[in-house]
Parts: C-alpha cells; sequence; structure tokens
C-alpha cells in the first residue's frame, strides 16, 4: 500500500474526527435529552445513545487512531474495536427489536 500524502493523511484525520465527533454527540443527545421529550419511548431512546455514540468510538478507533498509531499492538486495539463494535451492534439490534414490537 502507497503512503499517505501529508495532506491526504490531514483530510483523513480531520474528517474522521468530525464524524466520529458527530455521531458521539448525536449519541449523547439521544440518550440525555430524546427520554425527557419522548416519555413513550424513553428505552428506545436510550438504546440508540448508547448504539450511536459507541458507533462514534469505533469510528474514531478505526479512521483516526489506527492512522495515528499504525504499529500499535493488536491485543491494544482490537478489545476497543471489537468491544464498540459489540456495542453498537447489540444496542441497534434491541433497538430494532423493540421498534417491530410496537
Amino acid at each position: 500500500m502507497l503512503a499517505d500524502s501529508p495532506i491526504t493523511l490531514i483530510l483523513r484525520l480531520g474528517l474522521g474526527t468530525i464524524w466520529a465527533g458527530v455521531l458521539c454527540l448525536t449519541g449523547i443527545m439521544a440518550f440525555a435529552e430524546l427520554p425527557a421529550r419522548f416519555a413513550a419511548a424513553g428505552l428506545e431512546c436510550r438504546l440508540a445513545g448508547i448504539g450511536v455514540f459507541a458507533l462514534g468510538q469505533f469510528v474514531f478507533a478505526v479512521v483516526v487512531a489506527d492512522r495515528l498509531f499504525p504499529r500499535a499492538a493488536a491485543a491494544w486495539t482490537w478489545p476497543m474495536h471489537l468491544g464498540s463494535a459489540i456495542i453498537a451492534t447489540g444496542c441497534l439490534t434491541l433497538l430494532f427489536v423493540r421498534v417491530l414490537a410496537l
């Protein structure tokens, strides 16, 4: 694989950070604010918030952190990737099941 130019790397890191930040902030807002506005769907809002926040953590770990620290030991990185992916998938699957059950 060819090495990225510095400008490409900066753009990828910047866009990845913004993408992950938007996901994390959206997850926090869904977890903290939406249950008060939609009391009947409180659990669904919290599941969505946790799932979207975990997706933000996953995006940051994969897109930004892996580029900044390419030689990081896999024993340290894969638990973060796997943990975030499991939490996001589990929460969003439960949310999907809960919404279908309504």
